[in-house]
């Protein structure tokens, strides 16, 4: 008897150590604790309007930002909280970003919040610009860069001799707010400068290379994309930064940013601002790694079942911060594909 409970302590001491040695790599895996607010609550909107303002973002575009957000809540963000943990002080503490994908039935990007065009507010890209814009970000020289053929087709069916700068910001004015909804929204005008920032956020650049997932022709395409921002005068590095989601269309050729976010770097978080989609909400969450933050704006392509024809489907998806290539994430094409990790 005395032998088994020898037996016994020595498997139970056994077990702790392992638990001790393999807790950490566990949660490395599976990512970190974040929380995550819905800037529905005033405290922390103004939490976040004061992370802002440290970042360099102006006093008028945080009071515009401001407003943008309270315009969209008053409509209602459409978002299914029933699951979630219970709410402090305005923030929402999930352990992981799968627990997140757990408790939420659809992707923040493909909410929607009501039938009426007043329930589509603002594109990511719109809100991205204006933060940036307002900490002093610009691409004065976007239609130099145009013309030098790093930007791919902006129109379906146009030849690349044919390209016209008018052309192309044209094209894709339509994936921005309409003009008089920003200015009954914001308060104000969309600024000259404001819309050439948004359209360099958006332009398709060139993907060359094999006709399958090929992680050296994506990580060449992220460099030229990085360095076209920099020709067209975008400066990286600021308190402020960018991120984007992209798909890597080896199909067409295109890398194509499908998502972009601003964030902070803080001494011991990144704070993530984005506006998910026109009809998805305003969202502000904090993470301790860059990886956990790719991983959860990852989560919409690889978490969520995509149908033939909705983006992303069959890309490899890339998720950037500043000028940093975070992860390369494996395409889920199939609705009954079991979403992989990263390719290597």
């Amino acid at each position: 008897m005395k032998l088994d409970e020898q037996f016994t302590r020595v498997l139970q001491k056994a077990v702790l150590w392992l638990v001790l040695l393999l807790g950490p790599m566990f949660r490395t895996a599976c990512g970190e604790e974040f929380r995550l607010s819905l800037l529905d609550e005033a405290p922390p909107l103004e939490e976040t309007c004061r992370v802002l303002r440290a970042a360099g973002v102006s006093e008028p575009t945080v009071s515009a930002f401001r407003k943008l957000v309270s315009y969209h809540n008053q409509l209602g963000n459409g978002v299914d909280t029933a699951t979630f943990p219970r709410r402090e002080s305005g923030f929402y503490r999930f352990r992981d970003a799968s627990d997140l994908v757990r408790r939420l039935p659809k992707p923040f990007g493909r909410t929607i919040s009501g039938t009426t065009p007043e329930h589509r507010t603002l594109m990511c890209f719109d809100v991205a610009a204006l933060l940036l814009r307002g900490a002093g970000y610009g691409t004065p020289r976007l239609e130099q860069e145009f013309r030098s053929s790093g930007i791919v087709l902006p129109l379906p069916g146009a030849p690349l001799k044919d390209l016209k700068y008018d052309a192309f910001r044209t094209g894709y004015l339509l994936a921005l707010c309409p003009e008089a909804d920003y200015l009954r929204m914001a308060g104000r005008p969309r600024s000259a400068e404001e819309t050439e920032l948004a359209l360099s956020l958006i332009a398709p650049r060139r993907l060359d290379g094999a006709a399958t997932e090929c992680k050296s022709s994506i990580e060449a395409a992220l460099v030229e994309c990085r360095q076209a921002m920099e020709r067209s005068g975008f400066a990286y590095g600021r308190k402020l930064q960018i991120g984007f989601v992209y798909r890597a269309d080896f199909a067409t050729h295109a890398l194509s940013a499908d998502h972009a976010f601003v964030y902070v770097p803080l001494k011991d978080r990144l704070v993530c601002v984005e506006k998910t989609s026109p009809t998805g909400p305003f969202v502000r969450a904090d993470f301790r790694s860059a990886k956990d933050l790719a991983r959860y704006e990852a989560a919409a392509y690889l978490d969520y079942p995509l149908a033939a024809g909705q983006t992303g489907f069959g890309c490899p998806i890339v998720v950037t911060l500043d000028k940093r290539s975070i992860q390369i994430f494996k395409p889920a094409a199939r609705l009954d594909a079991v979403p992989a990790g990263s390719i290597r």
